[in-house]
């Protein structure tokens, strides 16, 4: 089974659009061009943590050969759904978790009240160096695109861990320069434990497509076309 996952950039274009251009993503255009069915679990709005929850459950249960997952951004967060037998106001359906994202208005108070950037960046790490041991054990070929440009770092840094995954204490983080200087070794050395050769590109979907058109913040099929070229030259010559 090829098996696929990510968040909305994945799953492709908002609901407003036309239900047809479904067919127009990238895992449905790749699958055409490998004459194969492939199993495409991504979600809109999707948190790493379910990205990396699923995808382990079905290359532990399921005869996965060959998942494509595409990270979406660390501050993303999944918890579980207290609402989940009153959904729109009708128990019609078992939601048990829900994803919450930076910015979105009905999701301000968990953000001011619970998030810490820092943890979840290691989250995010840990996330990553799991799956990819977990997929050595299954002996499932396991590679990664990264959704959005600055999100993962590579060769990170003092001045990157400060400015983008540091960010929300650099005012009070004068007053604890030593555990601030651990957790960034701590980071600095789990990203080394990262196999980076797993990587379809080092560049991220966001800068692979560049400045094709837009819509709601989703590529069309402009840029799913694009992608799907990638990732089956990719597949073709490497897996």
């Amino acid at each position: 089974m090829i098996y696929v996952n990510g968040d909305s950039w994945t799953e492709g274009y908002p609901f407003s659009m036309d239900i047809s251009k479904k067919n127009l993503t990238w895992p449905r255009l790749l699958s055409k061009k490998l004459k194969k069915p492939i199993f495409d679990d991504s979600m809109s709005g999707a948190s790493n943590s379910r990205i990396f929850r699923r995808t382990s459950s079905n290359i532990i249960l399921k005869d996965v050969k060959l998942a494509i997952i595409f990270l979406t951004h660390w501050s993303r967060v999944e918890t579980g759904n207290p609402n989940w037998k009153n959904v729109n106001g009708y128990a019609t359906r078992f939601v048990e978790s829900q994803q919450l994202l930076i910015g979105s208005d009905f999701h301000d108070y968990y953000f001011e009240k619970y998030f810490e950037s820092l943890f979840q960046y290691e989250i995010f790490l840990h996330g990553i160096i799991n799956l990819q041991s977990l997929a050595e054990k299954y002996k499932t070929k396991l590679y990664f695109l990264d959704t959005f440009a600055k999100n993962l770092y590579k060769n990170i840094n003092f001045d990157i861990f400060c400015e983008e995954i540091d960010f929300e204490n650099s005012t009070i983080r004068k007053n604890y320069k030593d555990e601030f200087i651990k957790k960034y070794e701590l980071i600095k050395n789990l990203t080394l434990h990262i196999d980076f050769s797993k990587f379809i590109s080092d560049k991220s979907y966001q800068e692979l497509i560049g400045d094709v058109h837009l819509e709601k913040g989703h590529p069309l099929e402009e840029g799913h076309t694009i992608i799907s070229n990638i990732v089956y030259d990719f597949i073709k010559n490497t897996v």
